[in-house]
């Protein structure tokens, strides 16, 4: 399946082409219905959607509807580009940001395991 030129995203490092993305259509298919199961599940849209359909009906609805799709929609698209961009061209600032996640999840998950211990010592004592 060809897509149009905005749907394949690439990076060059150097003059090497260092990220090549392409999207299929069974990958957009999937987005698609996960963006779909991300609306259905509540949240404060669903609750200004149902306000405004109590109090105006469709023609309230259908602004805030159209708004929400086409800004998450948007958001996405330009978090995917952005994050791309930003990997391909500074791909050794990410693998040592990752090294750094790493030393920061185990310092919260050590701080934890410490609070829960000192918490069970006191209660057996």
């Amino acid at each position: 399946m060809i897509f149009p030129s905005f749907l394949i995203f690439t990076s060059t490092h150097h003059n090497k082409t260092a990220n090549v993305m392409t999207i299929t259509g069974s990958e957009i298919w999937l987005y698609s219905a996960a963006l779909f199961l991300l609306f259905l599940t509540p949240g404060p849209v669903w609750v200004a959607m149902l306000a405004r359909g109590l109090k105006g009906g469709f023609a309230g609805v259908w602004p805030l509807a159209l708004g929400v799709a086409v800004g998450d929609t948007a958001w996405s698209v330009a978090a995917l580009l952005t994050l791309n961009q930003v990997a391909g061209i500074h791909a050794d600032l990410m693998i040592w940001l990752k090294y750094v996640a790493v030393l920061v999840f185990l310092r919260w998950g050590l701080a934890c395991y410490g609070q829960q211990a000192t918490r069970l010592a006191h209660q057996f004592n």
